[in-house]
């Protein structure tokens, strides 16, 4: 699937869209997979830009080496892809209190993983929502959502110099440049993966060839009004707070200077304890995503 899809970005788009994977929190798998999904065969459209891995492993109160976080970094220290948490936020000690954030964003990982995503937006039956969506669109703000809120918050900002260290150390560099395209060559085996058949023939041969027909979609102007959310925000004891809107602070619209991009921002109204929630997008520069 990987190739497929890279195989039809380079053929019918003129810029670069990374394509990752994001793993099953299934220590039988997890490594070997990152490491199939790291190396090259036949192609470079046969690897993963970034890698995802989703992780459940630190519940309630833990720390960096009793969450067996210490193993995760040491396990993809080496690994030449950008690599994050596709999904975190353990939920069989409740109320979540997300303390692995600060260990996310702390210098012991942030030479090696880019953060993560908190799993997951909507109350759903699995019971690890931050928000509850009603029927009519509007939407409660739950205590896990004020619980991640505070953490983030609260992580002290990042240093940097971690990161380029990590770059620069003779094992990363190593690790790059002994490697035709700069990436690893798979090896015949991988365990727990039967990889002797080899990729399948593509499926999307067509597709890549001939295009897809669709409309195109292109960027509007919005008006004042419709930067107003029409629903409504309430905090978990039920109190309104305000009207959601999108504050444009960098304009994307035809003919703007790409150097000063413009980016829509949601933000919840400032409301007592609640504050205003900043949603930006990451941005990915070498094997970090910033």
């Amino acid at each position: 699937m990987v190739r497929d899809i890279k195989q039809y970005i380079d053929a019918s788009l003129a810029r670069k869209i990374p394509v990752g994977y994001s793993a099953a929190d299934d220590l039988d798998y997890r490594i070997p997979l990152s490491e199939y999904l790291e190396c090259i065969d036949e192609s470079p459209f046969d690897l993963a830009d970034f890698y995802g891995v989703n992780s459940y492993q630190w519940c309630g109160d833990q720390t960096f080496y009793s969450s067996g976080y210490d193993k995760l970094v040491s396990d993809y220290a080496d690994y030449t892809r950008p690599v994050f948490l596709s999904e975190y936020g353990c939920n069989k000690v409740t109320p979540r209190m997300f303390s692995e954030v600060q260990a996310l964003y702390s210098d012991d990982m942030i030479g090696v993983f880019s953060g993560g995503l908190a799993y997951e937006f909507s109350q759903e039956p699995n019971n690890y929502g931050l928000v509850k969506v009603l029927d009519n669109g509007d939407v409660i703000l739950l205590d896990d959502f004020l619980a991640l809120k505070y953490q983030l918050e609260t992580v002290p900002d990042i240093n940097y110099d971690v990161v380029t260290h990590h770059l620069l150390s003779e094992n990363m560099k190593g690790s790059v440049a002994k490697h035709d395209y700069k990436q690893p060559t798979c090896k015949s085996e991988f365990r727990n993966l039967a990889v002797e058949q080899g990729l399948p023939s593509s499926v999307a041969d067509k597709l890549v060839d001939q295009g897809v027909d669709v409309k195109k979609g292109k960027y509007v102007t919005l008006t004042e009004s419709q930067l107003q959310s029409s629903y409504k925000v309430f905090s978990p004891l039920g109190k309104a707070l305000g009207t959601p809107t999108v504050r444009v602070i960098r304009d994307i619209s035809p003919g703007s200077s790409s150097r000063g991009l413009r980016l829509p921002v949601q933000t919840i109204p400032n409301s007592g304890t609640y504050g205003v929630h900043h949603c930006h997008r990451p941005c990915i520069k070498s094997r970090k995503i910033y």
